[in-house]
């Protein structure tokens, strides 16, 4: 079994959103070279709505040499002050 691990904040006007799991997890390379488009999509959205105030960070902990992953983690950060 995963576990998957939702956590929230906000601090200095910024919502942070991360989501984590305990899986096998992934290189960078292997995150960015992914085929799904949902990761840039969001992150094309993201520039959209909020510019540079917004990121999105999806980095894996990937095993090696008989070592188990740690999981990969997604962090989504976003202002909560932007006009309307």
């Amino acid at each position: 079994p995963t576990v998957i691990t939702i956590r929230a904040s906000r601090a200095s006007h910024v919502l942070t959103l991360t989501v984590s799991d305990d899986g096998a997890g992934a290189t960078t390379e292997q995150i960015e070279q992914a085929t799904g488009s949902g990761i840039r999509r969001l992150r094309a959205r993201l520039r959209a709505i909020y510019g540079n105030a917004a990121s999105l960070r999806v980095d894996g902990n990937p095993g090696n040499l008989g070592t188990p992953g740690r999981g990969v983690s997604a962090t989504l950060s976003v202002p909560t002050d932007i006009d309307e």
